[in-house]
């Protein structure tokens, strides 16, 4: 059996003629575990504290807390043969009036001796094995705070989580020794039995821009999220936040974001919802920094980007409720009460590499879609072709373009959603059908004008149409399209159909030759072959980007000219 005496250096007479090691008892408690740890952990022990080794301050129970330290210690390595004797000059009853942690006494194998005249310390000879969950039970009881610096658990899960993902990358950080000596973190650590972190790699694998906005940002998370992507990859990270705990209002937090955003241009945001000291008195979700901050991105400055919640708070979160008020994706640090699951930090960690990289490749193309879109109302707004009573005619545009965006965010999520492509398509393709229902565009009746002058088709028979333009058909290899060519008789013609329209509208607004133009024949054969059959194929990327194209240029009024080819003459005769 191993003695190890812990007592105050004037005092070391009471117990010298005791073997075994004696130590002095340092100024700082938490210095305790470079004394003794981890050479001497493997042996019986019995330890000998004095619990007041403070002479200035005689309740400041440095002991106890050394004896803490060290019953939380032998309980995490199963080091469970061992036994801590305190001493001290107040009697039982007073320190359990006295020591904040007096409860400490009722742990197995832990026990008080009052130094008196009749003092005496008589070594087992043995001594018994703790019993773990009766000590960790019990150790419950005690009622051990974190430190004042620590406001809140959104504090202290912050930096657990820190500690336990950088160690997992092999990472060490400014907070580990802090959390070592801290007996509150060793406390939490003992009461759920948690095991150390085992260090792996999982890297990141995307491009672009990613952006960290978390006001613990420089306590290790930039350098957590740098360690997390390959050396060789072409993901550039930053992050902000470390200054907004100074004398800072909402409103200055919420705008250094926005112009770092602005600035950076990031693909995918890290986004904490308590951004400002004010937040953790917030009871109201929404008046949340973070909140706010969100509504900014995805209302304001572009809500393809995608924000990942980044949160510290133990509230059950919705995944449906989350999506609802825009966020992609979200990640909860790990909070000591997470990490009694031995895996958990490895697979919050794959989550949240998975969650990135998949962010990533899907901001790509919904920022681009977004910008697109945007320009797409701007042509509107500027064409004069659009105006209506009270701007309904633009407000249907706008809104069938809302209604888009929200689809391929939808088709985006993930394989399951795929059909919602060609459901995007449909509705963009619906804005050139609109478009050509406009009398001041397309006039239909036995006579058809475009623009109220330029005569495209004349009906001279049951089905049968004379027209300024002639069907080409198509084959395996081209698809069917329209070139000019006046009087022509055609029974299978209807000008009603949107093809025939639009062909003309190419080849008259626009002095095309023929409808190829900005493969309108494509855009039109994956509107009706594929985009209306989403059992059959699915839209892709490539086609939704060259409908918008097409949109674009028809829409810009500066595009339109006027006809100088002739239409159906009004005495011909088919």
């Amino acid at each position: 059996m191993k003695t190890i005496k812990f007592i105050s250096k004037d005092r070391k007479g009471l117990v010298e003629a005791i073997p075994g090691d004696y130590i002095t008892l340092p100024e700082d408690s938490n210095e305790i575990n470079s004394y003794i740890y981890p050479n001497e952990i493997n042996n019986e022990i019995y330890y000998i504290i004095e619990v007041s080794p403070d002479n200035i301050n005689p309740l400041n129970f440095n002991g106890v807390k050394i004896g803490l330290q060290l019953y939380f210690k032998h309980l995490q390595e199963n080091k469970l043969n061992f036994c801590i004797q305190f001493i001290g000059f107040e009697s039982k009853a007073d320190f359990f009036l006295d020591c904040e942690y007096a409860l400490f006494l009722k742990c197995p194998n832990v026990s008080y001796l009052q130094i008196n005249l009749d003092f005496k310390i008589n070594l087992p000879s043995e001594i018994g094995c703790v019993n773990k969950q009766e000590a960790t039970d019990l150790l419950k009881k005690i009622n051990i705070k974190p430190a004042s610096s620590y406001k809140t658990h959104h504090s202290i899960s912050n930096e657990w989580a820190i500690s336990r993902w950088s160690k997992y990358l092999g990472l060490k950080t400014s907070i580990d020794s802090e959390i070592e000596k801290s007996l509150y973190f060793q406390y939490l650590k003992t009461i759920y039995q948690i095991h150390e972190v085992e260090q792996k790699n999982n890297f990141l694998i995307s491009e672009g821009h990613l952006l960290l906005i978390d006001d613990e940002e420089a306590k290790g998370w930039n350098d957590f999220f740098k360690k997390l992507k390959l050396s060789t990859s072409k993901l550039k990270i930053e992050s902000i936040g470390s200054d907004f705990k100074k004398e800072v209002s909402k409103n200055d937090v919420i705008a250094r974001c926005e112009n770092k955003i602005k600035e950076f241009k990031p693909q995918t945001i890290i986004l904490d919802l308590r951004l400002h000291d004010s937040d953790f008195e917030e009871e109201n979700p929404t008046e949340l920094t973070g909140f706010k901050m969100l509504k900014i991105i995805k209302e304001e400055i572009n809500p393809g980007i995608q924000v990942i919640l980044f949160t510290a708070s133990n509230k059950v979160w919705n995944y449906q409720a989350l999506k609802a008020i825009g966020f992609d994706g979200w990640i909860t640090k790990e909070s000591p009460e997470l990490s009694i699951d031995p895996n958990y930090t490895q697979k919050v960690i794959r989550e949240l590499k998975v969650q990135i990289d998949f962010c990533q490749k899907r901001a790509s193309f919904l920022i681009e879609i977004s910008d697109e879109i945007i320009k797409l109302k701007e042509l509107i707004k500027k064409n004069n072709l659009f105006e209506s009573e009270k701007d309904e005619t633009r407000k249907k545009f706008f809104s069938n373009f809302n209604i888009t965006f929200d689809l391929l965010e939808k088709a985006t999520q993930s394989k399951d959603f795929e059909k919602y492509f060609n459901y995007a398509y449909l509705q963009l393709f619906l804005c050139i059908e609109e478009f050509l229902v406009f009398k001041n565009i397309y006039e239909y009746g036995d006579k058809c004008y475009l623009n109220h002058n330029v005569k495209v088709a004349v009906k001279i028979g049951d089905k049968k149409w004379g027209s300024a333009i002639k069907y080409i058909e198509g084959n395996r290899n081209t698809p069917s399209y329209f070139i000019y060519q006046t009087d022509n008789e055609n029974n299978r013609l209807n000008p009603k159909q949107t093809d025939f329209k639009m062909s003309c509208i190419l080849i008259f607004f626009f002095n095309q030759e023929n409808s190829k133009f900005l493969d309108w024949p494509n855009i039109r054969d994956v509107r009706n072959q594929k985009a209306a059959h989403p059992e059959k194929s699915i839209v892709e990327e490539k086609e939704i980007f060259q409908l918008i194209k097409f949109l674009k240029y028809i829409f810009n009024s500066k595009n339109i000219q006027v006809p100088s080819k002739d239409g159906l003459k009004n005495d011909i005769t088919l």
